[in-house]
């Protein structure tokens, strides 16, 4: 596997800004590291403020049906176990975001950039894997 952790180095200070480094946009960039399709192709230049990402989330019934529909156009499919690599909607005081399991923590882009946590299997309800590629 391509490595996560040079991935997450790479962009550790990157600041949130909506459309382009949000939620959304961490497991669409991973699966573009990886070498698959662009999983937020429907939603690029769709937003571009944060009211504007809560809007289209009510919208379409949260993160899941949004992350379902991308991931799998890239070949993702749904797990009920995260490993090292894999993404997933957690729930983190009471908001949804998008993340990418490190095998120990859960990256996700917070307020003021990349943050890591650990959370309980209940606090992930959606899991998804990309394909092995190579």
């Amino acid at each position: 596997m391509t490595d996560l952790g040079e991935f997450l180095r790479e962009r550790l200070a990157w600041p949130r800004r909506a459309a382009e480094w949000d939620c959304c946009a961490l497991p669409a960039a991973w699966g573009l590291f990886l070498g698959l399709g662009d999983a937020m192709a429907a939603w690029r230049g769709v937003y571009s403020t944060e009211a504007e990402a809560v809007d289209i989330v009510a919208r379409s019934g949260g993160l899941a049906g949004i992350f379902g529909a991308g991931l799998e156009s890239v070949g993702a499919y749904r797990v009920n176990e995260a490993q090292s690599g894999d993404v997933g909607v957690i729930a983190l005081q009471g908001e949804e975001a998008g993340a990418i399991y490190t095998g120990r923590r859960w990256a996700f882009v917070a307020e003021r950039g990349l943050g890591f946590v650990t959370l309980r299997p209940d606090a992930v309800p959606f899991i998804w894997r990309f394909p092995t590629r190579g």
